[in-house]
């Protein structure tokens, strides 16, 4: 049986020819280079959304602790509005020094469908930005 498979295949090694790997490795290069061309970016842009969901939290906390101090205000000061927007400028409600940016902080009043800015105003309006997000609040006396 033996001499048979000898005759049938006098020239059978065992293993890979140089060419074979050669071309192998070139393929699997190819490959790999489209796998990471295509993937790469959403793998590094894959935290972006957790990211947002954080700051949007941080910046909601900022807006929390502005109202809390508010309602604190309301009931010992008889300008709980100056008082307010003038700690606002301080920039003293970070949270864990997540310092935010004032967009505005200004008193406004409504007008048939438009707000002007007024400084004897009952309402305050308060943007604060953090890391590309904005959030605004009114305060009303």
């Amino acid at each position: 049986m033996r001499m048979i498979k000898r005759a049938l295949l006098p020239f059978h090694k065992e293993g890979f020819t140089l060419i074979e790997v050669i071309v192998s490795l070139i393929l699997v290069s190819i490959v790999g280079t489209m796998l990471v061309t295509f993937m790469g970016t959403a793998v590094t842009r894959s935290a972006d959304p957790l990211l947002n969901v954080q700051h949007g939290h941080y910046l909601n906390q900022i807006m929390e602790n502005i109202t809390a101090d508010y309602k604190i205000l309301m009931t010992e000061n008889t300008e709980p509005l100056t008082e307010l927007q003038n700690r606002i400028d301080s920039n003293q409600y970070s949270v864990e020094e997540h310092p935010y940016a004032v967009i505005e902080n200004k008193r406004i009043r409504f007008d048939k469908n438009a707000e002007t800015e007024d400084s004897g105003g009952k309402v305050l309006k308060v943007t604060l930005s953090y890391r590309g997000l904005t959030l605004t609040a009114l305060f009303t006396e």
